[in-house]
């Protein structure tokens, strides 16, 4: 029921997927989804429909969840994850969550170096330096910050702690990054800075955005995965999804009738 027309290597590819969540299955078999590489790729549906729960499966944080039970496949360029240490395949596939949590009474500067010393990143002082002025740049909050870096992270607008912990997880040199709606608890000139920068960063790499907006999907992501009740009804490239959905209930949540 998918069509990806698009013969860009999948970076990230899921077969018969099934999660649970206690007794609950919340993913029923999601096959054949095949995120293209350095694309913008969004997970829609209704709430309740098992979006976050894929995203988290993506990079096995799903598994602090002692509920939670997971069968099938999935493979970031051909490599099984789940056969993978869980704190290598972090640092290739980082999360952004919706409610912004940078390290509270960490200084702007120490949020980000501390994630780049924890993972064995940056030892040498001048580097590290460098790292967390490059993290801060590439999520094009150097300029708001470069002058207080020593101010804690808490004493910065939702928005621009939204932006340090893109920067925090930016810093580890990710493949993938995920995003679970990370836009919809910050204000509209925020977000719209945060979904600029979003397009800006899939130059580099893959994002896999998880978004309750069909306007926002619309606006910033080259593919799109539609999910209803735990169950992948169809993707592909965004523009024909929208426009051109093989499904009935894809056409209803577009139009809002969902």
């Amino acid at each position: 029921m998918h069509d990806s027309g698009d013969s860009r290597p999948g970076v990230l590819e899921v077969g018969k997927l099934n999660v649970w969540l206690g007794k609950t299955q919340v993913l029923n078999n999601i096959t054949g989804l095949v995120v293209p590489k350095n694309s913008v790729f969004s997970i829609m549906g209704p709430s309740g429909s098992g979006k976050t729960t894929l995203v988290k499966t993506f990079n096995r944080i799903i598994e602090l969840n002692k509920e939670a039970k997971v069968e099938g496949k999935i493979t970031l360029n051909g490599e099984d994850i789940f056969s993978m240490d869980p704190v290598a395949l972090r640092r290739k596939v980082g999360m952004v969550f919706q409610q912004p949590n940078p390290f509270p009474h960490m200084s702007i500067y120490d949020n980000i170096a501390y994630a780049l010393r924890a993972n064995g990143i940056v030892k040498d002082k001048s580097r590290l330096k460098d790292e967390v002025r490059s993290a801060l740049e590439m999520a094009q909050l150097w300029d708001d910050v470069k002058y207080k870096l020593n101010s804690p992270a808490r004493k910065l607008s939702g928005g621009q702690q939204q932006r340090l912990v893109i920067a925090r997880a930016l810093a580890l040199r990710p493949e993938v990054l995920l995003m679970d709606e990370p836009t919809s608890m910050i204000d509209v000139v925020s977000a719209a800075k945060i979904e600029q920068l979003i397009v800006e960063l899939s130059k580099d790499i893959t994002i896999i955005l998880v978004s309750h907006s069909p306007q926002q999907t619309m606006r910033i992501s080259n593919y799109v995965a539609f999910l209803y009740d735990g169950k992948l009804i169809e993707w592909g490239p965004t523009e024909k999804v929208f426009k051109s959905p093989s499904h009935r209930l894809t056409e209803m949540y577009v139009i809002g009738k969902i």
